[in-house]
């Protein structure tokens, strides 16, 4: 499937990054464009990876950034050695400042993320009181700079969506990597969010988020990867990058009946559409 002659499409989500590309990443990039990619997102996960973003997004004409604290990050407000909400109302005016650059087309990835948590944590609870005001404070950042939302959810869907509730604003956004139900895909539609689906529906056992794929309209779809994160079945274990796109594009035509092709160029219009992105030559 790496073949992708006369394939266009774009990776709305991918970490290019990443140390994992630090003894490649031009050539990767170059590989990336070259194999038919019109554009990829690239989120930051903490203020450093953000900065890192714009960067690689300034220098790169069809990279664009997001900025954007992980849930994951809620931890290390513990051991800052600071006031704990300080340190983080700190972190989200850095945000702030790098929403505002050129190249900047969303804030995240941000949201909740309780899959690592162990229910007898003594810091269990805190951690999610962390995470939900780190989540909440990026919410009300989106609203305010009017961009949209990259939202990573993971064991925390009913929290994520009382957190969207209480959002007054016009936000939209794309849960990313998704994994929800049929129930809580209703409620995201519902509130014209986008899903989006990496290259893990290739693996076993998926088949419940098949059927939810099955029900989505292919108007609210985007492709992407996580690279360096979540190869497709045949590589899994491999680093991964924008070009399986490819294969995750193709999983959905499988599931959908419909061609490769519609789903491409359906989830590339999609994806232009929430991000605001310019007309991209193909």
């Amino acid at each position: 499937m790496r073949d992708a002659s006369g394939v266009h499409y774009i990776d709305s989500h991918a970490h290019l990054d990443f140390a994992d590309y630090a003894s490649d990443r031009e050539k990767i990039i170059s590989d990336i464009f070259a194999s038919g990619c019109l554009a990829v997102i690239n989120p930051g996960v903490d203020i450093s990876s953000s900065h890192a973003s714009i960067e690689l997004a300034e220098t790169h004409g069809n990279i664009f950034a997001a900025v954007g604290i992980h849930p994951h990050e809620a931890v290390h407000y513990l051991t800052s050695g600071d006031d704990v909400f300080d340190f983080m109302y700190r972190d989200i005016e850095s945000l702030r400042d790098l929403a505002s650059r050129n190249k900047v087309v969303a804030i995240g990835e941000c949201g909740l993320d309780y899959y690592r948590l162990k229910v007898d944590d003594p810091q269990r609870s805190k951690i999610i009181d962390l995470q939900k005001e780190l989540f909440r404070l990026q919410l009300e950042l989106a609203e305010q700079k009017k961009l949209p939302v990259i939202m990573h959810v993971r064991d925390a869907h009913e929290d994520a969506i009382e957190l969207l509730d209480i959002n007054e604003g016009e936000l939209r956004g794309v849960a990313h990597c998704y994994e929800g139900t049929w129930p809580v895909t209703q409620v995201l539609l519902a509130k014209d969010f986008y899903i989006g689906f990496t290259a893990n529906i290739t693996y076993p056992k998926k088949g419940e988020i098949h059927e939810i794929i099955k029900k989505i309209p292919l108007e609210k779809i985007l492709l992407e990867t996580d690279s360096p994160y979540l190869s497709p079945q045949i590589r899994r274990g491999q680093r991964n990058d924008s070009r399986s796109v490819i294969e995750v594009g193709a999983k959905i035509a499988e599931i959908k009946g419909v061609t490769p092709e519609e789903v491409y160029f359906q989830a590339a219009k999609n994806t232009m559409e929430l991000f605001g992105l310019p007309l991209l030559d193909a």
